[in-house]
Order: structure tokens, then sequence, then C-alpha cells
């Protein structure tokens, strides 16, 4: 079984590039959809962010299958509400911290939660209908996959916070989510903040 792909897009890599072309030399502007002034440096910029952030976003739910695994092999239910709720509330506090709206916050991150727990129970499923496990050894999910989940978090909340007010930021990153291989359900799941 193959994880979906956690590279950045076509699309994205395509948009760095750009990034880096304009912000050499310099180009007209053009009116953005306010009237004010943009220039193709500025949207360019704004493509490699969220490019930047779908791929923060696709390497955090790749990080469900280590999660399910150690779940599956340890016999443990795919929800833990008294830590989802931990988090939750850790990552209010880090949002107002960084001038974020604490719900919306709240709203983004719970929805990765919901994101991850669909991976989960599909791969649990997959196994336990003998679908072969990862060839990972021992995992923890104190030792190995929450430390990797905290590196992601703080990153993943300036990403947010740098694309949230985007146009059209929800059916994006569902797109991008779809074109990273993740299911239906996850994506949706992923977007529902």
């Amino acid at each position: 079984m193959f994880a979906p792909s956690i590279l950045p897009s076509a699309a994205g890599a395509l948009a760095l590039c750009l990034f880096i072309i304009f912000s050499q030399v310099g180009c007209a502007s053009s009116r953005n959809g306010a009237g004010i002034a943009a220039s193709p440096a500025s949207r360019v910029a704004k493509e490699a962010e969220f490019a930047e952030f779908a791929s923060l976003l696709g390497r955090r739910l790749a990080l469900a299958e280590k999660v399910a695994l150690v779940k599956f092999r340890e016999r443990l239910p795919v929800e833990d509400r008294p830590r989802e709720n931990n988090f939750l509330a850790a990552v209010e506090e880090r949002a107002v911290a960084a001038g974020v709206d604490h719900a919306q916050a709240r709203a983004f991150f719970a929805a990765q939660i919901e994101a991850s727990k669909r991976e989960q129970s599909r791969l649990l499923r997959a196994w336990k209908s003998g679908l072969p496990l990862p060839g990972w050894g021992a995992l923890s999910l104190r030792d190995d996959v929450r430390p990797e989940l905290d590196r992601l978090t703080p990153l993943l909340l300036a990403g947010w916070q740098a694309v949230r007010h985007q146009p059209g930021l929800h059916r994006r990153l569902y797109r991008e989510l779809r074109q990273q291989g993740w299911s239906i359900p996850v994506a949706r799941a992923a977007v529902s903040f």
C-alpha cells in the first residue's frame, strides 16, 4: 500500500518557480478583485504559500497511517475525545498568542482531526480484512508520531493564517488533496472548517 503523495504538486512547483522569476525581474501590475494593484509576483507568492500549506496538510494526513498502525497493534480505538479536546484547547492558546481567531483555528484543526480519523478507520478496516501491514517496526504514539504532529502544528497554524482569506480556498484545497491521492471522504473532512 502506498501513502498518497506528499510532494508538492506540479502546480505548486510551477508556482514556486514563477515566484522566484517574478521576484527577480519585477513585472507590470494588474488589478486584483478588490481593485488594488497587485503585481504578478504577489499573486505567485500567494500561490507558493498555498502550495506549501497544502503540502503541510498532506504531510499531517500521511501521519494517519502511523497512528492507525499503532492503534491496530495496540487495539486502541480511533477516537480519543479527551486527547482531541486537550489538543484543540492547546491550539486555541497558540492561536491567541499568534493573533489568530481561536474559534477559527479550533475549527480548522478539528477538521484535520476528523480527516485523520477517517483515514485511520479506512486503514484499520483494510488491515482487519487481510491487507498487509506497513513494514515499520515498533512505533509509539508518544515517542514517534506525536512529536511529528507537534512539529507540524505551528507550521500549519502559520500557513493557515497566511492562506485562510484566499478566494476559493476550500475548493482549491479539496482539489489539491485529491491530487495528492487522498480519498473523497478524507479530503472533504479536511476542508470542512
